[in-house]
């Protein structure tokens, strides 16, 4: 009979009775005060002793949710002391890629793999194994050193479109703002060499996200330039900026001028916009394919010419 403490932590895991075959045997009366104590760690990485970026890439996989790797990870900072770090670190980069990839962007069903890597959790919970472990997630993640198994850039198409005919466009990305955040952390770190961190994802709320040529404003300056309220470029990728905190309602209806004053002193991704001369449809097209850019290079998926403009501003736009 399972004890009470294993049953609270299956519990916890929200782990099924039929998936609990393959994580049945991690814990025991002797070592559930550290698993506990792991679990806690692992979904407040903050307040762990963890390496910088081991706790980086934790705080990455609670925004955007462990799914089925939350057993697997937690066996792996089980041994925290007597691993290396970098292959700790792989395993994070590795699960955080299979997610955005498989369930983010090609939308695949939630279960995709569950039960192979709940079973691949219990085999390194009784071998210690973690090359092994690496090698059983890439396995899942890659069907050869070109091609991703699971990855289906169309279906990312079919959403993007879907949210442009339906709703506001890339503004009502589920996951607009961790993409915008991530975006602005490349900026800090690779573009601007920069320590000091501006944005900070707990600060980040329904407001921190502007419209560069604004949703409404009576100004000619945005009048001339768009003819009025032009929801393909307003709501496009290329238009939407993370800013530092959130401005006031008025000031984001200034024209870009003005506006440009204020990005000087904002955040990484606001400060790159300022160094534009103005703000015009190509402007907004021409930041889109960086930031589209950005998507294939940071999570390693090929996106072509034809797929970006489609991204851009949904289908036949």
């Amino acid at each position: 009979m399972e004890n009470n403490n294993l049953k609270t932590l299956f519990k916890i895991f929200r782990i099924s009775d039929y998936q609990r075959g393959y994580v049945w045997g991690f814990y025991n009366v002797k070592n559930i005060k550290k698993a506990v104590k792991v679990y806690f760690y692992m979904l407040n990485p903050e307040k762990s002793n963890y390496s910088n970026e081991i706790k980086e890439w934790l705080k990455k996989l609670n925004i955007i949710g462990f799914r089925a790797f939350k057993p697997l990870i937690m066996a792996v900072l089980m041994k925290y002391d007597n691993l290396e770090k970098d292959k700790i670190l792989e395993v994070l980069k590795l699960a955080e890629l299979y997610i955005f990839l498989v369930f983010i962007i090609s939308k695949r069903r939630g279960y995709t793999g569950n039960s192979r890597f709940y079973r691949y959790a219990n085999d390194f919970h009784k071998n210690k194994d973690v090359d092994k472990l690496i090698e059983k997630i890439k396995n899942e993640l890659y069907e050869d050193e070109n091609t991703y198994r699971w990855v289906a850039i169309n279906n990312f198409i079919d959403e993007i479109d879907n949210l442009f005919k339906n709703y506001d466009g890339w503004y009502s990305w589920k996951y607009l703002n961790y993409f915008l955040y991530e975006y602005e952390i490349y900026l800090q770190k690779e573009k601007f060499k920069e320590e000091t961190q501006k944005v900070k994802w707990d600060d980040i709320n329904k407001d921190s996200i502007e419209h560069i040529y604004p949703e409404t404003s009576n100004l000619e300056c945005w009048k001339k330039i768009f003819k009025g309220k032009n929801r393909k470029y307003l709501h496009s990728l290329g238009n939407l900026l993370l800013l530092s905190i959130s401005k006031n309602a008025s000031l984001g209806k200034k024209c870009f001028e003005d506006k440009k004053e204020r990005y000087k002193n904002g955040s990484y991704s606001e400060i790159e916009v300022a160094q534009y001369e103005k703000w015009t449809p190509k402007e907004i097209y021409e930041r889109g394919m960086k930031l589209l850019d950005f998507l294939s290079d940071r999570w390693d998926i090929e996106i072509d010419e034809e797929t970006k403009e489609k991204l851009l501003f949904g289908k036949n736009r």
